[in-house]
């Protein structure tokens, strides 16, 4: 639980009101909707623009206090992203089969980086099929069958690897790496 959440679900409570009341009082016409957008940034610290604001004005808070506590949150998350993208693995070679679906093939044991390109790059050509190399949990190199390489960097948060996204009706889905 984030510090912001825990602060938050505790004045909420403080003022005896629960999720679905206060997404009520923030001006949801859907207030299960609303209360399961509250419940999330109380249990995960993830919100969608405006809300933090509004729960913020809602409930009479300190901006000032709250906006720390998402700096803190961030700064905590950000460092623990750090940390374990700079774990070394063991690098991965993955396949598009067709549109949406992914293989997986071994990458030879013993080759440097640039090894390592080069053979996920020829494989690309050879086979007529994008690879991606994932050296690191930092990046991942897509190897076009064109011969194209691209290297790309993860942002905070980001997982590398290509994946295959179902979404559903809202924010509802699966991701499948």
């Amino acid at each position: 639980m984030s510090r912001t959440g825990s602060f938050i679900a505790a004045q909420r409570r403080v003022r005896h009101l629960n999720s679905h009341e206060l997404a009520a009082a923030i001006g949801y016409t859907n207030v299960v909707k609303g209360a399961r957008r509250i419940l999330a940034l109380e249990r995960d610290g993830i919100t969608v623009p405006g809300l933090l604001d509004k729960i913020i004005s809602i409930l009479g808070l300190d901006t000032d206090h709250v906006h720390s506590l998402v700096a803190e949150d961030r700064r905590e998350f950000q460092e623990a992203w750090e940390s374990w993208v700079n774990e070394p693995v063991a690098p991965e070679l993955r396949v598009r089969m067709i549109p949406a679906v992914w293989g997986r093939e071994i990458v030879p044991p013993g080759l440097s980086n640039d090894e390592a390109i080069a053979y996920a790059s020829s494989r690309a050509v050879e086979r007529q099929q994008t690879y991606v190399l994932i050296p690191s949990r930092r990046e991942e190199i897509w190897c076009y069958p064109t011969g194209k390489t691209l290297v790309r960097p993860m942002k905070i948060g980001e997982v590398a690897g290509p994946f295959t996204r179902l979404r559903g009706r809202g924010e509802r889905g699966f991701v499948f790496r």
